[in-house]
């Protein structure tokens, strides 16, 4: 019989992961340190896991389909994911917002003039309920990063693309295995 592990709030992953990512910042040294993304999953059939995924991915590109590979394979009902990333904002009424998106997609976020970068902290659970979490990076020559505050943000504002809902993707990807299983 396998034992039960009780599982976290929404709340408390949060405070978990934000304060575990500010204390990494904390202990930064160099000006290039960074935070590699990391997966956090909690099952009550499985002890929780921890994934760094900058082990397992050379580029971040490819962390969408590791991320739906290990809940396949952990099946968790609450996640985490914690990733830094370049943003720009583009109001969807804004009449540039397409040539925003494009050209950010031809030349890269971070080598937009209104880029910032950020540490995201996504917190979900298999039922949807859904957190998302930001704080400013700010990179200053010679120095190690800094952490700006957290602040919680609209989980259904656009996001960075490559991450927005990827714990809904990789949590309807579970269920759909967890269905043909049946």
């Amino acid at each position: 019989m396998s034992r039960k592990h009780k599982l976290p709030t929404l709340d408390q992953v949060a405070r978990m992961v934000t304060g575990g990512a500010t204390t990494i910042a904390q202990s930064m040294k160099k000006p290039d340190d960074d935070w590699g993304p990391t997966l956090f999953m909690f099952s009550q059939n499985k002890p929780p896991a921890i994934v760094s995924l900058a082990v397992a991915v050379e580029d971040k590109n490819a962390v969408p389909r590791v991320v739906v590979s290990l809940f396949r394979d952990y099946n968790p009902q609450v996640a985490a994911l914690v990733v830094s990333c370049w943003c720009v904002e583009a109001k969807q009424d804004d009449p540039l917002a397409d040539l925003t998106v494009d050209l950010c997609g031809v030349y890269g976020v971070r080598n937009h003039p209104h880029a910032r970068e950020i540490l995201q902290v996504q917190v979900e659970d298999a039922h949807g309920q859904q957190q998302r979490f930001e704080a400013s990076i700010t990179r200053r020559p010679g120095l190690p990063p800094l952490l700006g505050n957290w602040r919680r943000e609209d989980f259904e504002a656009e996001g960075n693309a490559r991450f927005n809902h990827l714990l809904r993707h990789a949590f309807a990807a579970s269920d759909k295995k967890r269905n043909r299983q049946r």
